[in-house]
């Protein structure tokens, strides 16, 4: 794996999520010891790293998905300890990913927004889907899939998912089917239009991702399931 860089990269994601994950620590138990909770999480983070598979720096998306996901499984490590559930510990991380959304600014949004929904970002999954049908990307094979006039935009399928062989590899096989639900506050603070009716930690396959700008998100959820 594990390059500076991609070490300076995750980090670097981490410090901005920081704050929201604080805020919305206290907001789910007033009495917690925010800061000792805090150090905690950033040293389940940092052990992650170098178990994180890197799919390198040119595939910036999954690079992300990879980096931002290990937030949720080491906020689930240091929670756990402290009695809290898989249930509970993702209400703390879906907290923080509303918290960390509304702190885009509404040039942020509009760049994130209209950049999912380009011609370039067409072509590009469809350029890396095939690569990864060829040979794996950091643990990552899906297919673009493209739009169906009146139903959506564009899809992606994903037949394997590092953020679930991630969660295999560190225990925490009970948490994986939560992180899934990540996508919700992003597809509804971006206007994705997230449909998806299953996922490979929720006991489905392919994880069905389709995108239609500015349509309602509706996602399904398959819960509890242990991935295997």
């Amino acid at each position: 794996m594990g390059s500076g860089t991609f070490e300076g990269t995750a980090m670097f994601f981490f410090d901005r999520w920081s704050a929201p994950v604080r805020d919305a620590l206290v907001a789910e138990d007033p009495t917690i010891d925010g800061p000792a909770t805090m150090a905690a999480i950033e040293a389940q983070y940092r052990a992650l790293i170098p178990q994180m598979s890197d799919p390198g720096l040119f595939a910036p998306l999954l690079r992300v998905f990879v980096i931002n996901g290990a937030v949720y499984i080491a906020t689930y490590l240091a929670l756990a300890p402290k009695g809290f559930a898989p249930e509970r510990a993702w209400k703390v991380c879906e907290d923080a990913t509303r918290r960390f959304c509304a702190a885009f600014s509404k040039i942020e949004d509009t760049i994130v927004t209209d950049t999912m929904f380009s011609p370039i970002m067409a072509d590009y999954l469809r350029w890396e889907g095939s690569r990864t049908e060829r040979e794996p990307i950091g643990e990552w094979v899906y297919q673009y899939v493209p739009g169906v006039e009146g139903q959506f935009n564009y899809g992606v399928n994903f037949e394997r998912c590092a953020l679930r062989a991630l969660a295999t590899k560190v225990g925490t096989e009970a948490f994986a089917p939560y992180v899934c639900l990540g996508d919700i506050p992003l597809s509804e603070a971006f206007g994705l239009g997230l449909h998806r009716t299953q996922t490979l930690a929720q006991d489905g396959k392919p994880c069905d991702f389709r995108f239609e700008r500015g349509a309602p998100t509706v996602v399904k959820k398959h819960l509890p399931v242990l991935a295997p």
